[in-house]
């Protein structure tokens, strides 16, 4: 996401925190490879996909908003 490139993700876990499917990215249902190269072809062509993927990032995953996050974690 950082680099302006579309990313395609498994549907689970982690990547469901960061991915807003067919906005900051794409997410394939795991284990199905269909599935997986459907989202792929999708993510191919998708420009605005990306650069919506660096907004995400930059808005919300830089260091200055970061370390103030797990700074609050550790003294909790």
């Amino acid at each position: 996401m950082a680099s302006k490139k579309p990313v395609v993700a498994a549907n689970h876990l982690g990547p469901t925190e960061i991915i807003r499917d067919g906005e900051t990215g794409f997410l394939f249902k795991p284990y199905n490879l269909e599935n997986l190269i459907l989202q792929a072809d999708k993510a191919w062509n998708s420009l605005d996909v990306g650069l919506a993927g660096r907004e995400e990032v930059e808005k919300n995953y830089d260091w200055k908003t970061i370390v103030p996050k797990i700074e609050e974690i550790y003294r909790n």
